[in-house]
């Protein structure tokens, strides 16, 4: 095998054969112990699943243990799930009534704690069950998250970023240390990608005059105070649908999303260090012009001339139309490989609302709502080979990457 070439999948479990919706995964650190979360049954409950996965791909025949953190109709999935010391994780999503953070506990053994350790409230939640947020570590104890607040009228879709300090065992501090409205009439669907302590990227869609995605500069004080740079990028004037953003090298990055009407693309941009100018285009390009759902996308390794990366693009995509994992070679300079390296059929019909993480070596853990029905929350593994010896991506619920 190549780089980026993408094995046959080696196992799956059906962890939840009622319903699903959005899903997110994290691997729990030290253990072949996996975490994925999403919204299941009639009652719409926000559950946690723990399930084992070998370091060759061998998923357990059943979950191991579940948790429901929102049993009162949570009206989304689960995009967010983050790891904050030993036991303890924590995670974003939108509950009955409020946009909410929530502590829990899995052990390297997959054992969920009985009840969430902690939670905090941030704001009433929009109408629209897939504006889900954003949860990423800053820096010690602080962290931020991204999410859209009914403001009441004219404010229903607020686009709002938080910083809060969640302490080591789980426990919650309020109030929020700082919060930042970045469109107050409608911000949607973001994606938050840590540059520096004190410097984050954030994309999402935001009504400019349609629903247009935006990446924005934020900065973040050590005490967690936020502000925006002044200067934005709009690099979609369609639909803009969700997508996620990563550092290629240096000033180039690569967002992965889906914009109007139903077309995924890959937009490469140029952001200088500290902030200091305006974000500007490189080139984009269409890869799949029928997506029924956003993508997620991870780096796998840099590429064999050492002089770009090799990323994997999970997306929502009918099976029976076209191949729903892709791997694609994207150059430092911002020039882009169009044609993908390789390409995977991940189930034979729906993969919606999916996740892909970094399991062991060249192993990847992907979760989905699966199905000819959309019915079936399920869990992947795949074989992606690496093309140098550095294996495997960085998972963004454990560390910062460093280039």
């Amino acid at each position: 095998m190549a780089g980026g070439d993408i094995g046959s999948i080696i196992d799956t479990l059906v962890y939840n054969a009622v319903s699903s919706y959005y899903t997110g995964l994290i691997k729990v650190p030290d253990a072949d112990i996996y975490i994925v979360g999403d919204m299941v049954g009639a009652g719409a409950d926000l559950t946690l699943y723990s399930f084992a996965c070998d370091s060759l791909g061998n998923i357990g025949a059943a979950p191991i243990d579940s948790l429901v953190l929102e049993d009162a109709g949570s009206p989304s999935g689960m995009r967010s799930i983050i790891h904050i010391s030993g036991d303890v994780f924590a995670c974003a999503f939108n509950a009955s009534a409020q946009v909410v953070v929530k502590t829990f506990t899995c052990d390297t053994s997959g054992n969920l704690g009985a009840a969430a350790i902690d939670t905090i409230n941030l704001g009433a939640i929009s109408a629209n069950i897939s504006f889900m947020p954003d949860l990423k570590h800053v820096q010690s104890d602080i962290y931020v998250v991204s999410y859209t607040y009914n403001a009441g009228v004219g404010g229903e879709y607020r686009g709002q970023i938080s910083t809060i300090r969640i302490n080591s065992d789980g426990t919650i501090d309020e109030p929020v240390l700082s919060t930042l409205t970045y469109m107050a009439a409608f911000g949607i669907k973001p994606n938050l990608l840590k540059v520096t302590n004190n410097h984050f990227l954030h994309i999402a869609g935001e009504t400019t005059p349609a629903i247009w995605g935006k990446l924005r500069q934020i900065n973040i004080t050590d005490a967690g105070i936020l502000s925006q740079i002044a200067s934005d990028l709009g690099f979609d004037n369609v639909t803009y649908d969700g997508g996620t953003v990563h550092r290629v090298s240096g000033d180039v990055y690569v967002i992965f999303y889906k914009g109007g009407p139903s077309d995924t693309f890959g937009m490469m941009i140029t952001v200088t260090a500290n902030f200091v100018d305006t974000p500007t285009p490189i080139d984009s390009w269409e890869y799949y012009s029928a997506a029924l759902d956003w993508p997620r996308g991870i780096e796998i390794s840099k590429n064999q001339a050492g002089n770009g990366k090799i990323y994997a693009v999970m997306s929502g995509i009918d099976g029976a139309v076209a191949n729903q994992l892709r791997t694609f070679n994207i150059l430092n300079n911002g020039t882009i490989t169009e044609a993908a390296l390789d390409t995977q059929q991940v189930n034979a019909r729906y993969a919606n609302g999916p996740d892909i993480i970094h399991g062991v070596g060249e192993m990847y853990i992907i979760s989905a709502r699966s199905g000819a029905a959309f019915d079936k929350g399920t869990v992947y593994s795949v074989d992606i080979e690496a093309a140098i010896s550095s294996k495997g991506g960085l998972n963004p619920g454990l560390v910062l990457e460093l280039v």
